[in-house]
């Protein structure tokens, strides 16, 4: 995670999401792969402002990763690394070094706020006609290594883009976690091939994730982080009280 996504972005503290957008923007064109294909470093730099814009964007997933790595550090170092808060489960009752809570995972991702939670895989097949380096991008994106799919595909000439391009480069980078940029890409791909239905039903597929994600990102039911609250005070009280559990996290 990047240390001051302000920094990265160059806007000041306190900036408006209008401004954020602008500054990603203008980022964007200035370190977007496709525009600088001879640059080794363009996929890295683009890759950190998709990061930083995430965090401005979506605030309340990082304070919550944020917060829960707070609770593991403070664990680990009130009861160290060895005892039974800490990485011991000979007895069978703590297996983290997070505490007793970590079993259950983020707590973003628990109520539908984590980015895993809304991955989707994809699988394209090789076709006639394409080159050895199209092919080795479908094999790494299968095998899920999407650093090497994106280095194998920036390697290859503006002129050889095409709307196949376009798609592979957008799964991609998907898989890698850049949302915003295989969106524009897929959105790309389905412009150079309108008739193409695998593209428009993935680029639906990447809309309403973006449209569900900004919904989350600026007005999610504060109800939730109550019912969250409520759930984990009952398991506290499981913990410490009763075997039974809580009547309403059961």
């Amino acid at each position: 995670m990047i240390s001051d996504p302000y920094e990265v972005l160059d806007v000041p503290q306190g900036a408006s999401q209008d401004e954020i957008k602008k500054a990603y923007r203008k980022k964007a064109k200035e370190y977007h792969p496709d525009l600088h294909p001879d640059d080794p470093d363009a996929t890295k730099k683009m890759n950190e402002i998709n990061e930083a814009y995430d965090m401005l964007a979506n605030p309340q997933k990082y304070e919550a990763k944020r917060a829960q790595q707070q609770r593991q550090s403070e664990q680990r170092q009130q009861y160290g690394g060895n005892s039974a808060y800490g990485g011991q489960n000979s007895s069978g009752g703590y297996h983290g070094a997070g505490g007793w809570w970590s079993d259950f995972g983020d707590f973003e991702d628990i109520f539908g706020f984590g980015q895993q939670n809304s991955h989707i895989s994809f699988h394209p097949k090789t076709e006639p006609g394409d080159s050895a380096q199209m092919i080795q991008a479908v094999n790494a994106i299968n095998n899920k290594q999407y650093q090497e799919a994106i280095r194998i595909l920036t390697s290859i000439p503006s002129t050889g883009r095409n709307a196949r391009w376009y798609y592979l480069s957008s799964l991609a980078n998907h898989g890698q976690g850049n949302t915003v940029q295989a969106l524009d890409q897929m959105q790309r791909a389905s412009q150079l091939d309108p008739n193409n239905s695998e593209y428009h039903q993935i680029l639906q597929q990447f809309r309403r994730a973006e449209q569900t994600y900004e919904r989350n990102a600026t007005g999610f039911d504060r109800n939730a982080v109550n019912i969250q609250k409520i759930c984990l005070g009952c398991f506290t009280i499981q913990f410490c009280c009763n075997p039974y559990g809580c009547m309403w996290c059961i």
